[in-house]
């Protein structure tokens, strides 16, 4: 995984209880494997020095408020790619569990306050 090449692989995790064929809980989840280290001072990805590019984002629309929707989620998430972004501060709050995934989706590394 990388801001270039955000690939995600699906995990599936199931809960066999003793002596049953059937699992009573199965949970999916997309995740993406990279080593972050810090090099002579400079952050690097999978080996890699990267230059991180970001903004700091909160949940808010002048109109709903801090309700947002998917599409304006996705919105912004293509904005921030569009502009050459990396990166994404999340401030203040946790986000909606959306934007986490978009984020993976789409290779923008986060740093997240809450």
């Amino acid at each position: 995984w990388n801001a270039e090449d955000p690939q995600l692989y699906t995990l599936v995790l199931s809960l066999m209880p003793p002596g049953s064929s059937q699992p009573s809980e199965v949970l999916r989840l997309r995740v993406g494997f990279r080593t972050v280290e810090m090099v002579n001072g400079r952050v690097h990805m999978n080996g890699k020095e990267i230059l991180i590019k970001g903004a700091n984002r909160s949940e808010f629309d002048c109109k709903t408020g801090r309700v947002l929707t998917k599409e304006h989620m996705l919105e912004d998430v293509k904005l921030m790619k569009a502009a050459n972004m990396n990166a994404v501060r999340n401030s203040h709050h946790p986000m909606d569990s959306y934007w986490y995934e978009l984020c993976d989706e789409y290779g923008l590394m986060m740093v997240d306050e809450a």
